[in-house]
């Protein structure tokens, strides 16, 4: 069987069933935990190919009288080392495609010959809405063939262009780095006197191409002897009576049993379980993103651990013992198993659940692990004067879906198609009670699975404290806040639904995402009494690096000012009512690391309370939540929304 591809130039979008997405696993975990603008996923993905350092290879060297040959993915980086501007396309469109961004493969008419490079949209694979993908440049099966002038309109907009023979050192007489490739390419598009693109995500996910795996197995990949490496070693080589010849299998069960070098703590036998585990961690799908595994962890063993790696969450489990059934670890590696989908048909699930005598409760664990949800539920659009006295439509968009329970499509096209249970009001006042009745109606349909709650609703109802209100039915006939069982947060609806609101929040986000080290600033009343005068503290460099804002209501700081925070793109607001004590949201905070208050401080602050007037927790992460991902793809096109400006959206 041959190594490699044939490729015809008449048959353009071929080139995307080339791309084997997942091939060698480079990008492995890294998805779900890089920043979300495309320029840093695709940064991330080049640096990935630089780090191999492939050398070039002419095309005259591939080709042959039945087209272009091109190299699988595996066979440039295991075995030839190098490869043409067509074999490098193809594999940094396939890491991009992996960390969710659209690529298109863009094949050049230039002065010296065809060449290929990449194009970048500035949306993800989630997002089918043409015009973030090809702006004007009119599109057929997933083709788009742009004049010069469009080519510069969406240079200018939306298109990243990079140059993947930049990884190697022939073309420029030195491998270049990422904003150098994206120059080169940026030169090269524009210089190309014919352009094709090629939409390798339509490709493949819209027309349901099969990607070619041909020969993916050509070369051996024995599986690796799991190992820990320095992190591991390092923390924890200070609490064992002896070291390790070697930190693997081997080295660890020599002292593990043996009496004379047995700790007190038996840490040398948890690290030799973790590292068992981690085979199996690794068999189930590996790591599903730092910032869902630390998650995991935290719902395994009701801790929080400050580390940057999965092998530490292990051994953490591990040592966590076995005060329940499942324990620890094995419950960590349940909740992986069901985020990737895999159950007890995977061989080392299975023989781990069996050598611990488990299959009955770790079967009926991942039954109920596979049952929690997240409800999105939409307490109505934002509105301005007159539209406020309509109906309130409310609905609940459910994560992940469950199967055979959505409802038939509305027809027009919105989040509301998607919705599992749907009402309306009549008046705010009727809201609290016909919430009450709507999550009922959700917990019937879940047949009373786990859920957690996000709220998107407009202002006006963002400080009402309904995530605080007793509406949950139990049997008794008593009701308890939403807090106690659904870990409820808020959104506003534009940040969910409206383009530029949402994309305004994304880039506050991303600017300050490396400032959750410091402790938010405090909106001040003398900083609040008007539109300019919170732009103007906004404005100010110490507020604008960071993610998160405080602020207490009273007579001087009125929601209005919360409107404009919310416009101006923060998406992390902790609002406290008259009274509220800020102090005891600091405290909260400085109890997290850094890297941990993203994901659990809205959980620490309803847990911990804030005495009798608990904050609003608006908390907006773009990615989702611990444990989901937004479902962007199922919230698109949103009913028409108001025209109101940063100034006018919160009256």
């Amino acid at each position: 069987m041959s190594a490699d591809w044939t490729w015809w130039p008449t048959n353009p979008a071929d080139l995307a069933v080339f791309t084997v997405p997942d091939e060698y696993q480079l990008m492995r975990g890294a998805g779900r935990e890089l920043p979300l603008p495309v320029i840093e996923r695709a940064g991330f993905a080049y640096t990935k190919l630089l780090d191999l350092r492939l050398d070039y290879d002419g095309p005259l060297y591939t080709w042959n009288l039945n087209g272009q040959t091109i190299r699988q993915p595996y066979q440039m980086v295991e075995t030839e080392k190098r490869g043409n501007c067509l074999d490098l396309s193809v594999a940094f469109a396939g890491l991009c495609l992996q960390l969710g961004l659209r690529p298109l493969i863009a094949l050049l008419g230039l002065q010296e010959g065809p060449h290929a490079i990449v194009v970048l949209p500035d949306a993800r694979i989630d997002q089918d809405e043409t015009v973030l993908i090809w702006g004007r440049v009119p599109t057929a099966d997933g083709l788009g063939k742009p004049t010069p002038d469009q080519v510069r309109e969406n240079l200018a907009r939306r298109w990243l262009a990079v140059e993947p023979t930049a990884l190697t050192p022939l073309p420029f007489g030195r491998r270049l780095g990422f904003e150098d490739a994206c120059a080169k390419g940026r030169e090269a598009l524009l210089r190309s006197d014919g352009t094709t693109l090629v939409d390798v995500g339509f490709t493949l996910h819209v027309t349901n191409r099969p990607v070619r795996e041909v020969d993916r197995s050509l070369v051996a990949r024995p599986a690796p002897k799991p190992s820990f490496g320095d992190e591991v070693r390092l923390r924890y080589a200070g609490r064992l009576a002896a070291q390790p010849a070697a930190w693997d299998v081997g080295g660890l069960e020599e002292i593990a049993f043996d009496r004379e070098t047995q700790d007190h703590a038996l840490t040398a036998p948890a690290l030799l379980r973790a590292l068992r585990a981690k085979a199996v961690y690794q068999a189930i799908g590996g790591t599903p993103g730092l910032r869902h595994a630390r998650w995991f962890f935290y719902e395994a063993t009701d801790r929080v651990v400050d580390t940057q790696s999965p092998d530490v969450l292990l051994v953490e489990a591990a040592l966590t013992g076995y005060d329940r059934v499942p324990d620890s670890l094995t419950e960590f590696l349940l909740r992986v198993a069901a985020y990737h989908g895999a159950g007890l048909g995977n061989p080392a699930l299975n023989a781990w659940v069996m050598e611990h005598g488990l299959e009955r409760e770790a079967a009926e664990f991942l039954r109920d692990c596979k049952r929690r949800y997240w409800a999105l539920i939409f307490l109505g659009e934002e509105t301005i004067g007159a539209d406020r006295d309509g109906p309130i439509r409310l609905c609940a968009v459910v994560e992940p879906k469950p199967v055979g329970l959505l409802e038939a499509a509305d027809g027009d096209g919105s989040y509301i198609d998607h919705a599992l249970v749907k009402t309306e009001c009549r008046s705010p006042e009727e809201l609290p009670g016909k919430l009450h009745e709507l999550i009922r109606d959700l917990q019937k349909k879940l047949e009373n699975a786990p859920m957690v709650i996000d709220l998107v609703a407009p202002l006006r109802f963002l400080t009402e404290g309904l995530e605080h209100q007793s509406l949950v039915p139990l049997p008794t006939g008593y009701r308890e806040p939403l807090s106690r069982q659904y870990e409820p947060r808020l959104r506003w609806v534009r940040h969910v639904l409206d383009p530029g609101d949402r994309q305004r929040q994304k880039d506050r986000a991303g600017r300050a995402k490396a400032a959750w080290q410091h402790s938010p600033p405090t909106l001040s009343p003398d900083e609040a009494g008007s539109f300019d005068a919170v732009s103007a503290w906004l404005a100010d460099e110490a507020n604008a690096k960071r993610p998160c804002v405080l602020a207490v209501e009273d007579e001087t700081v009125r929601t209005e000012a919360l409107g404009w925070l919310l416009a101006a793109g923060c998406g992390y607001i902790v609002w406290h009512r008259p009274g509220g004590v800020v102090q005891i949201t600091r405290r909260h905070w400085e109890e997290l690391e850094a890297h941990q208050r993203r994901e659990m401080l809205p959980e620490k602050l309803l847990n911990g309370g804030n005495g009798a007037n608990p904050p609003s927790i608006i908390w907006n992460d773009p990615t989702g939540r611990p444990g989901f991902d937004l479902p962007l793809a199922r919230l698109q096109n949103p009913p028409e929304e108001s025209d109101g400006d940063l100034e006018t959206v919160s009256r």
